[in-house]
């Protein structure tokens, strides 16, 4: 097909791949090829959102099959993956074996290093699929090191709020690095970053899958042992249950990675499905609340609990959004996510008011100081998806606005966990 270099009226800027573009040049073949050619893997992963919508347009249904062609052509898994996958299953279940081999206090072991069981696999997986440079590897892989030394060097968790606090949030940190290996140099992209949020959705889907087929699995294999009278149960935890569950995930990430229709629909559907059941569920625990005369102001544990909530269902948001609109924007979705969003606010400022009310009466400690961080942080963002609905229900704002408040504010949530990891405990001397 020959690309004329002329830059039409209607041709879309190349520096960032939006659906909008490939909507737009549907009937004008030659700015839909020079869009693939711009930038061809997150014109493949728009066009499979898109299709759906658009499957009765001829050029749509070309388009499709040509991309199909591409994905049949990358569904075989080579021999060489195979091998990588194996060796990183490997050695995921050494750090996940280390305490039945060396005398550790393994509830301490897995507080700090639980995080190291995954990510540094699925980050080394995708550096290779993403051919990063060999700098940027071994930068990836001092990152992992250097937080490894640091958390294990921090003193026991017992009776230590910061250090505590510090393993809860160094996994967030490790995730940016994870998410640089999944989206290679194109982290500043939304499109990119909003694929990363959406991998999480059908990863955390296939992984449930193979979870339960495993559970099966392990099931039936007992209970066969169980009728020529031999008990194998803690022979078989022992020796299996922690190589199967730190599998399980790299081998969901190859499944998609090579198939991603598996999954394809399964997420979305996941998303709308989920987002009015937790509406629903936040006017009813809120009533319950009411009605209960629980209070936050005064109640440590309710507090705790409180927030807990709100991150779910701040995650609950992150993920309705970035599953729902890749494709044309659905109004109703829209409508029931600025609900959710609105009533999340609302316990929100609940929620900020309870622990300011709390460092006003007994001062700061480390736990207030976070918790009253993330509250600001969720407030923040909360407030920015909320805007960004509304704007695009009432006054036709283009959905690229609600995608952008997802995907760039999650450096705050990145520089947050920084400092609660890696300065927070200085502060109050490890207290």
């Amino acid at each position: 097909m020959e690309i004329t270099q002329t830059h039409h009226a209607n041709e879309m800027p190349s520096k960032e791949l939006k659906a909008s573009s490939i909507l737009q040049q549907l009937d004008h073949p030659a700015q839909l090829e020079l869009l693939y050619r711009q930038n061809p893997q997150t014109f493949r992963i728009l066009f499979k959102e898109l299709y759906p919508s658009i499957s009765e347009h001829i050029s749509a249904q070309c388009w499709n099959a040509r991309l199909q062609d591409h994905v049949n052509k990358d569904a075989k898994i080579s021999s060489r993956e195979y091998l990588i996958a194996m060796v990183l299953i490997v050695c995921s279940g050494i750090v996940a074996k280390l305490p039945d081999w060396i005398p550790l206090d393994e509830p301490m072991y897995f507080a700090k290093n639980l995080v190291f069981c995954i990510l540094p696999a699925l980050s080394i997986y995708f550096a290779w699929k993403r051919n990063m440079s060999t700098l940027q590897k071994w930068l990836m892989l001092l990152a992992f090191l250097i937080a490894a030394v640091y958390i294990n060097l921090l003193p026991a968790a017992h009776g230590s709020d910061t250090v505590l606090l510090a393993c809860i949030h160094l996994p967030v940190c490790l995730w940016f690095v994870f998410g640089y290996a999944h989206v290679g140099s194109k982290w500043s992209n939304t499109n990119s970053r909003l694929a990363f949020l959406k991998y999480h959705g059908d990863l955390f889907v296939l992984s449930a899958i193979l979870f339960i087929s495993g559970a099966i699995l392990s099931g039936m294999t007992i209970g066969l042992f169980h009728l020529i009278q031999l008990n194998i149960e803690n022979f078989y935890f022992d020796h299996f249950v922690k190589w199967g569950l730190v599998a399980i995930p790299i081998i969901a990430t190859m499944l998609i990675e090579h198939h991603p229709l598996l999954v394809k629909n399964v997420s979305p559907l996941i998303a709308k499905l989920l987002t009015p059941m937790v509406l629903l569920l936040l006017l009813v625990y809120s009533a319950t609340v009411l009605y209960t005369g629980q209070d936050p102001f005064n109640d440590r544990n309710f507090l705790l609990l409180f927030n807990v909530l709100l991150l779910g269902v701040m995650a609950i948001v992150m993920f309705a959004v970035a599953e729902t609109t890749q494709t044309k924007p659905h109004r109703l979705m829209h409508i029931l996510l600025l609900l959710l969003s609105s009533m999340a606010l609302l316990l929100n400022g609940i929620a900020l008011a309870a622990i300011c009310f709390r460092i006003t009466e007994w001062g700061f400690t480390p736990n207030r100081t976070v918790i009253l961080g993330n509250n600001v942080l969720i407030m923040g963002h909360l407030s920015m998806v909320a805007i960004q609905l509304f704007k695009a229900l009432f006054k036709n704002a283009p959905k690229d606005g609600i995608q952008h408040s997802i995907s760039r504010y999650l450096v705050v949530y990145g520089v947050w966990a920084l400092f609660v990891s890696f300065i927070l405990p200085f502060i109050y001397n490890f207290h």
